[in-house]
C-alpha cells in the first residue's frame, strides 16, 4: 500500500515568485537537470533523460524548517505557501503503478530541437513521495525497455529518489514527463552487428526550461502564506499588495521562528 497523500503541502519560495503565482494563477515546474541537486533524475541507460522531466517540489512538514528557509527563500525573507495537495487544475486522477496521474485542464507545450518545434504535454504525476536512498539502482534506474520488437522508454522511475542528505526536506513532488513517453525505436534483429543509436525526438535539445500549469481557482481560497523569519517591512508590503489585488481571501501570517538579525 502506498503512502497516504497529505491533505496539505508546503512550498518555500521568494516574494517575487509569490507575486508571479498570484498574478498568473500558474505554478512553476522546473526542469530536473536544472534543480539544486545535480544528481537528480539521472537514468543509467539514458543520461539525457532528466532534461525531459519537470518538477514542482513541496514538503509535507507542517513545522517550519530553518534549512528549508535558508535554501529556498532568499535570505530567509521569502515566504512559505500552504495549499491543498490537489491544487492543480486537472481532471480527476487515475493511478498508474500507485502514482496519481492527472490530465491537465490546459495542455502545455515544450519546444525541442534547433527548429524549435512544439510538443504537447498533457499529464502530471503526483504528488509523489520522494524516496531517500543510497541505492544506485533506484537513484539511476534503467528506463529503457523492450516491447514487441521496439525499444521503449518507461520513465515512471525518474525523479522519485534522492540521496539521504536531502531527507530533511520530507519532499513530495509533482512531475511532468515531456516527450519520453510512448516513443519507440526499432531494435536490431538478433544476429545484427550492433544496435542502432536512438533517433527519436528525445535526442534533440530541450529548449524549454520550465512549465507553468494552472492552479485550481478554488485552491487559492485555501492558500496560507507564511512570511520568512527575516522578512522586512518591504516584503510584507509587497505580499499584502499582491494578495489584496489577486487573492483577497488569502491568509498571510508571521513565521513561528524567531531569528536575530545580523548587524555588520
Amino acid at each position: 500500500m502506498g503512502d497516504r497523500i497529505p491533505k496539505y503541502l508546503y512550498h518555500y519560495t521568494s516574494i517575487a515568485n509569490l507575486v508571479l503565482i498570484l498574478s498568473s494563477g500558474n505554478i512553476r515546474f522546473s526542469r530536473l537537470d536544472l534543480v539544486s541537486d545535480p544528481a537528480e533524475g539521472q537514468a543509467d541507460d539514458l543520461p539525457i533523460a532528466s532534461r525531459h522531466v519537470f518538477v514542482s517540489c513541496w514538503t509535507a512538514e507542517e513545522k517550519e524548517s530553518i534549512p528549508m528557509w535558508s535554501l529556498y527563500a532568499p535570505d530567509m525573507r521569502g515566504c512559505r505557501l500552504c495549499l491543498p495537495a490537489d491544487f492543480l487544475a486537472t481532471a480527476p486522477p487515475v493511478f498508474e503503478a500507485g502514482v496519481p496521474r492527472q490530465e491537465l485542464i490546459n495542455h502545455l507545450e515544450v519546444r525541442i530541437g534547433k527548429e524549435e518545434f512544439p510538443v504537447t504535454v498533457k499529464y502530471v504525476d503526483g504528488p509523489i513521495k520522494v524516496k531517500y536512498t543510497e541505492d544506485d539502482s533506484i537513484l539511476r534506474p534503467q528506463i529503457v525497455d523492450f516491447n514487441a520488437g521496439n525499444r521503449v522508454i518507461v520513465p515512471r522511475l525518474l525523479g522519485i529518489a534522492k540521496r539521504p542528505e536531502w531527507k530533511f526536506e520530507r519532499e513530495w513532488r509533482y512531475r511532468i514527463v515531456a516527450v519520453l513517453e510512448n516513443l519507440r525505436d526499432p531494435v536490431l534483429k538478433p544476429g545484427g552487428r550492433s544496435e542502432p543509436h536512438f533517433r527519436s525526438i528525445y535526442t534533440l535539445p530541450m529548449l524549454t526550461e520550465a512549465l507553468y500549469p494552472k492552479l485550481r481557482p478554488e485552491a487559492l481560497k485555501h492558500l496560507v502564506i507564511t512570511m520568512g523569519p527575516l522578512a522586512e517591512r518591504a516584503d510584507w508590503e509587497i505580499a499584502s499588495l499582491a494578495t489584496e489585488r489577486y487573492a483577497p481571501a488569502v491568509t498571510v501570517e508571521e513565521s513561528a521562528i524567531a531569528l536575530r538579525r545580523r548587524t555588520n
